[in-house]
């Protein structure tokens, strides 16, 4: 069954510490048909309240907890993922202690080396903060809404103004003898007016019932409706599907008060086009006891209702980014007062938001830092992509350390500065947690390896003593062979116990300590035995350096005992190189070579016997030519 040690056994140590703290749940499904969870990150408990064993026992247990309304989506994101390789989507999760959660989930499909499907990875990320935050920007919208309202009926008083100014002019025009001819010169002054002009007549106790009187030269260029098509027809039949409806039962509203109205709103050219109207009514009576005429001057505002729509947008999303960062961000003027901040910044230093603006950043250092470092949220010093770490004062009293960044800006003919502080506080105890933990795991592991080298070097002593006491060349020579092996394994805990790593030997030097020894041992047969090594720096494990210094022992033990009978001189060579993974030992000699029918396999000595074994136990190959002289070919692959 997968567990935690499963999903880290291919993460380094410090990944997996920040899985852990992370606030996204990695996870890897299979492609069987409930797509179960086969691994799934550890912090899933702190994330949605369950033990990653709740999913591995029940294949079904992660879709029964999405909201039911959810599900069909996320069982066609996983029917669809082969096909379209990754799907990102949000759905409701049940927390363990019963309340919902929304997530982003984004899965892949993980390919082998062939292009077939293996599995799915993916990550979930706890947004519900995020969909708070979109409920407060509904809300945002809703003021926003007010304050429009509030700004147009402050326009009421000028509306009025103008009703009376029209009224007084209709006045001057009925005491005109030649008012047709006015009338005509007012039209044509409309006509060249880059406004869109629209008057409607209507009874005054109905004044929706309103029917189009006319309509300008500029009116019928935007839209492209000619006069002959709209007169008489009601102006709603510019409305459409984005006409806000809101804003047409406020216009409704006071024409029916019979009081002048300007609002903004969504109307629909002849080609369907839609098109943002700044529309001003007002009305002025008409020939006709009952009735009344509406004037409309309507602007085209699209551009700028674009640019205001983007802007607002931008606004949001910004601030919302901004309160939802983990940092804490102030913006400071350049005598360094605090400007803005944001919610992260009031938590951090334990300050009211209103407590923070106008405060100068000089209070939030200690008195004890002040003159020994400079301030770095102010705007003497910007550290761009640099990232200082200094020590900061809470309301409370209490000092932490932090991480700074600042950025200089330049807004609204002044100099700013934006400033991210980070509480580093924990980070550093963990970190000076760890560090004192790895000194003394290295402490005791350099006392293991210096002990084990003692007690082997107590073992080598021991055998020379016997070599001291024994009559038998034959069993001298065995002890001596036996404490060269001994001395092979000691001398890797030896280059271990002096090394800077506990975990890779440095082999190269290690040989040339071997070839010192065994030199030393076996170097008194009256044969002088040179050695021409070829060596390539390379480091291998534990595991594999004591076979390797155990194989080595062998093969140029066995060359100084049968390679130089009766000779004065011989060479023993060692080539040992590296490619990609895979190490190459080469160990030969000029002495008399093997006999023509030599077979490791069939051969009855303890020396043979063990380089064979050796060479399995590195998962390593071996070759041997006896012409034109012995050599011993090994290659195996680094673990």
């Amino acid at each position: 069954m997968p567990n935690e040690q499963s999903f880290f056994s291919e993460i380094s140590f410090p990944f997996e510490n920040f899985v852990n703290a992370s606030s996204i749940i990695f996870y890897q499904c299979s492609l069987d048909s409930d797509f179960p969870i086969v691994n799934i990150s550890p912090n899933v408990e702190n994330i949605l309240g369950y033990q990653p064993e709740d999913f591995y026992e029940d294949s079904t247990y992660w879709m029964e907890k999405i909201h039911p309304e959810d599900q069909p989506q996320v069982n066609e994101s996983f029917l669809d993922i082969i096909k379209e390789k990754n799907r990102t989507y949000v759905y409701r999760f049940q927390h363990k202690d019963g309340h919902y959660v929304w997530l982003r989930d984004e899965n892949t499909v993980i390919f082998d080396t062939a292009g077939n499907p293996q599995a799915i990875a993916g990550t979930a990320i706890d947004i519900t903060k995020q969909k708070q935050a979109e409920e407060e920007v509904k809300k945002l919208n809703a003021t926003l809404e007010q304050r429009i309202d509030e700004r147009t009926r402050n326009l009421t008083v000028t509306n009025r103004k103008l009703k009376k100014q029209i009224q007084y002019r209709n006045k001057a025009e009925a005491q005109l003898s030649e008012q047709g001819k006015l009338l005509k010169m007012l039209e044509v002054g409309i006509n060249y007016i880059n406004d869109m002009v629209i008057i409607s007549k209507s009874p005054i106790d109905n004044p929706l019932q309103s029917e189009i009187m006319f309509v300008n030269k500029a009116f019928e260029r935007f839209t492209g409706y000619r006069f002959s098509e709209v007169e008489g027809k009601d102006p709603s039949f510019l409305h459409g599907e984005k006409t806000q409806q809101k804003k047409l039962r406020k216009l409704n509203t006071y024409l029916k008060k019979n009081e002048p109205v300007r609002v903004e709103f969504i109307n629909y050219k002849k080609d369907g086009s839609p098109y943002w109207v700044d529309l001003e009514m007002s009305p002025f009576p008409a020939e006709e006891e009952g009735m009344q005429y509406w004037v409309g001057i309507n602007r085209d505002i699209t551009k700028r209702k674009k640019t205001e729509i983007a802007l607002e947008q931008n606004e949001k999303k910004y601030r919302a980014y901004t309160e939802l960062s983990f940092d804490a961000i102030f913006e400071i003027a350049f005598d360094g007062t605090i400007i803005d901040c944001n919610a992260r910044a009031c938590t951090l230093f334990g300050y009211a938001r209103e407590e923070l603006i106008g405060m100068n950043t000089k209070e939030l250092i200690p008195d004890e830092y002040k003159d020994s470092f400079p301030q770095e949220i102010t705007p003497q010093i910007m550290t761009g992509s640099q990232v200082l770490q200094r020590i900061y004062k809470k309301k409370d009293g209490t000092l932490f350390t932090s991480e700074i960044n600042t950025k200089f800006y330049h807004h609204d003919d002044e100099d700013h500065l934006i400033a991210y502080v980070r509480d580093i506080s924990e980070q550093i105890k963990y970190q000076d947690a760890i560090e004192e933990s790895l000194k003394e795991k290295n402490t005791l592991l350099a006392e293991v390896h210096h002990r084990v080298k003692n007690n082997l070097a107590v073992i080598s002593g021991l055998l020379e003593m016997q070599t001291f006491n024994a009559d038998n060349e034959q069993i001298v020579q065995a002890l001596r062979e036996s404490q060269s092996r001994i001395q092979s394994i000691a001398t890797v805990h030896e280059t271990l116990y002096q090394s800077e790593s506990f975990s890779d030997i440095a082999l190269h030097y290690y040989i040339d300590d071997l070839v010192s020894y065994i030199s030393g041992t076996f170097g008194h047969h009256g044969t002088q035995v040179n050695f021409n090594n070829e060596i390539e720096p390379i480091s291998l494990t534990v595991k594999q350096a004591v076979p390797c210094g155990l194989l080595l022992n062998e093969l140029i033990t066995n060359a100084y005992k049968h390679a130089f009978p009766d000779l004065k001189e011989g060479t023993i060579a060692i080539q040992l190189s590296q490619e990609g993974k895979t190490v190459t030992l080469v160990v030969s000699d000029d002495g008399v070579g093997l006999p023509n029918d030599f077979d490791i396999n069939t051969s009855s000595t303890l020396g043979m016997t063990l380089i064979s074994t050796l060479v399995q136990q590195l998962g390593g190959t071996l070759t041997i030519e006896t012409e034109p002289h012995t050599q011993f070919h090994i290659t195996f692959d680094i673990d």
